[in-house]
């Protein structure tokens, strides 16, 4: 990948004399610098960096080099190949300019001009020794990906989100962008029905259909241990299976295949293949048990994406580890045996398999929701590959992709990504419809975080795979940056100090975990190392210290001296309770105290003696602790009021009152955030449009 154009690495297939110019112009690079334009430990970073950063000038490692001939190598080494030269005689002729004297009698002209001449010369037999090997080869392998047309859009409507493909390859269920109702959805025409509305207070988190087709499986919040199902043509729903403990188990990897098998992904990277899921145990966060197993080299992993073959025989699988590594691959399945390794692809994560199990379709990321697709030919009576994988489509722009069952299909959901900060004004007496509200941002970006700063203005958060940025929206409707970041590392972990100046983020890359504090008046940036990777933070009254909840470690807090520079790791005392994430840290005028929340509770905490005492039951997530109160999310139940509820209670202990019902449109993944004076909270509105698209003729109807 050093010498390839991004177009070519990219599987373009419209490549043209200016991605010979970038190759060319890549091996000049190196042997006038020494190194490649483009490094990296693996092929696919090196492939990422080739689509992102831009080379170091060759005057900066070499400053002899004349400026003319640097700039003539950059423009070659261009992204966009409009922005090159059109041809090898238009580069080759910039080069010799570069290297003309700017007086007709500078001796060392000609000399230097041979040197540039040899150096091309030798580039260019490098490159054509590559091309004719290339078509001494066949140019492509023997077993060519099938040439696809471009996505076709088939919904219109705007408000697909996650979805499943039946079994027939034309029916898709979905869920509608509140997690509240299942549609489904004709392929081939006929437009979408509802099939199922989730009750009062209940979001849907996952759905896959039975290998038959004849119903619908789901799981929902706040019971994700129950699988119950749908009859695709409607009717009353069966309860499928009871599982243990929620708090072990991903319901979004939940799946039941064929002769009876169920296939169930817990925390901890634990997998169980059998037929009673039933019967399963949980040990901490691991599922143990006759039919469970570990996928090699993912030990430590929270979330693996699996894509079982149909008779459970094999499994592809990509997750990442704490330190950042991709796995991925194929591996054999037993309900009774250790799994055996077959291939390994570093990131490149599983779409579907064919139905004969012969091929299947993996996607690499190589944007911000965008990726390449492959073809993986594989031999499923000997359990091995056969080639290396195909390019199939490139850069497919999508937010979620499967392959239909006989895998003649790719259906995949893409459209416009669109996130706004809305305010809502708290009510002592709330209803669905009666608290005032003002969207905080508005426009076509991802503005998904509203921190308040002490006047009641908001800094909201925007964030892409690559960067974070930061801007304060004041209440007179105007606003202005105060922070952007190139960062792919940052977290969702975001807290604003008590007098507003300075904003803490949570960082996490390459198993190295930091706290990143910027300076929103001056723009200076520092990081503070971290033990452990936060997944919360909070400051402290006094404006010097910040408490993290840590990602891995269930028992433990973080205590962030910021101006020594220091972390103190604090022990809970939570015994047996400590199998639960906790999901939320809010910091009072009672410091030391701290009120914290698992999935199940909230608890305030000593951070100088890891004491706990319970404060409250059937919370989500703690907001906020002002004066003497706590406020904290749960789940809504009750007829009147849909969706997330905002309760609060003495933190002395004492009754709760609820003070706000919060729509269930609100995108609470991103954060619920209490203003300084407990009045108005902010949160993200999903104002996505996305559609369902469909590739045919992907593998013939294999």
């Amino acid at each position: 990948p050093q010498y390839m154009s991004p177009e070519q690495a990219t599987g373009d297939r419209a490549l043209d004399a200016r991605s010979d110019v970038y190759s060319l112009a890549a091996v000049l690079y190196e042997m006038l610098t020494g190194d490649p334009p483009v490094t990296g430990a693996t092929a696919q970073a090196m492939i990422a960096k080739l689509m992102t950063e831009r080379p170091t000038r060759i005057r900066v490692v070499r400053d002899s080099v004349p400026e003319p001939v640097d700039t003539a190598i950059f423009k070659a080494l261009a992204k966009i190949p409009a922005d090159r030269f059109s041809g090898a005689r238009e580069f080759v002729d910039a080069l010799d300019a570069g290297m003309r004297p700017a007086t007709p009698d500078a001796s060392r002209a000609p000399s230097r001009g041979r040197i540039l001449g040899a150096l091309a010369a030798v580039a260019v037999v490098i490159l054509a020794a590559t091309a004719v090997a290339t078509r001494d080869r066949g140019g492509a392998p023997a077993s060519a990906a099938p040439t696809l047309e471009p996505g076709r859009q088939v919904s219109f409507v705007g408000d697909v989100g996650k979805f499943a493909v039946a079994p027939d390859d034309r029916t898709v269920a979905y869920l509608t962008p509140d997690w509240a109702r299942v549609m489904l959805f004709d392929l081939d025409g006929g437009g979408s029905q509802e099939l199922y509305a989730a009750p009062s207070g209940t979001v849907i988190d996952a759905l896959r259909w039975s290998p038959d087709g004849s119903r619908l499986l789901l799981t929902a919040f706040p019971d994700m241990n129950r699988v119950f199902s749908v009859p695709r043509l409607g009717g009353v729903t069966r309860e499928e299976l009871l599982l243990p403990s929620i708090n072990s188990l991903s319901g979004s990897e939940v799946r039941q295949l064929d002769d009876g098998l169920w296939l169930v992904a817990g925390r901890s990277n634990t997998i169980y293949l059998g037929a009673d899921p039933s019967r399963l145990q949980v040990n901490g966060t691991q599922l143990v048990g006759p039919g469970t197993f570990k996928i090699p080299g993912l030990d430590a992993v929270v979330e693996v994406r699996l894509e079982p073959t149909r008779d459970g025989a094999w499994l592809a699988y990509q997750g990442t580890t704490p330190e950042g590594e991709d796995v991925g691959g194929i591996m054999a399945l037993s309900a009774t045996d250790q799994p055996r390794v077959s291939a390994q692809w570093p990131g490149m994560s599983p779409v579907g398999w064919s139905a004969d199990a012969r091929h299947l379709v993996m996607a690499r990321p190589v944007g911000d929701r965008v990726s390449d697709l492959y073809l993986v030919d594989f031999d499923p009576t000997r359990g091995r590959t056969t080639g290396e994988p195909r390019l199939l489509y490139p850069r497919l722009s999508a937010t979620s992709i499967a392959l239909s069952a006989d895998g003649s299909r790719i259906v995949y959901v893409a459209g416009a990504e669109v996130l706004n900060v809305r305010e809502i004004t708290l009510d002592a007496t709330p209803t669905a419809d009666d608290n005032p509200t003002r969207m905080v941002t508005r426009g076509t970006g991802r503005w998904g975080t509203g921190l308040y700063l002490p006047d009641g203005d908001v800094v909201a958060l925007q964030r892409t795979a690559s960067s974070m940025e930061a801007r304060v929206f004041s209440r007179d409707g105007t606003s202005r940056p105060v922070m952007q970041r190139g960062d792919s590392g940052l977290r969702y972990s975001n807290a604003l100090s008590v007098d507003g100046k300075v904003l803490a983020t949570g960082r996490s890359q390459g198993g190295q975990y930091t706290l990143v504090l910027h300076d929103l008046a001056s723009g200076r940036v520092r990081e503070l190392d971290l033990p452990q990777e936060p997944s919360g933070v909070a400051w402290a009254p006094d404006g010097r210290h910040i408490v993290a909840m840590t990602a891995t470690t269930a028992d433990q807090l973080m205590v962030i001296d910021v101006e020594a520079g220091t972390t103190r790791e604090v022990t809970l005392q939570c015994g047996d309770r400590c199998e639960f994430a906790w999901e939320g840290v809010a910091v009072g005028d009672a410091w030391p105290l701290v009120a914290i929340t698992s999935e199940v509770d909230t608890w305030i905490a000593n951070v100088e003696t890891g004491e706990l005492r319970h404060l409250a039951g059937r919370t989500w997530y703690v907001l906020g602790w002002v004066k003497d109160w706590v406020y904290f999310g749960r789940a809504g139940g009750q007829t009147d009021y849909p969706g997330m509820v905002i309760f609060r209670i003495p933190a002395a202990g004492g009754a709760e009152e609820r003070v706000l019902n919060l729509p269930v449109e609100c995108a609470v993944r991103y954060g619920v955030w209490l203003s300084h004076d407990a009045t108005r909270v902010t949160c993200g509105i999903d104002e996505s449009k996305r559609d369902l698209y469909v590739i045919d003729g992907v593998l013939g109807g294999e």
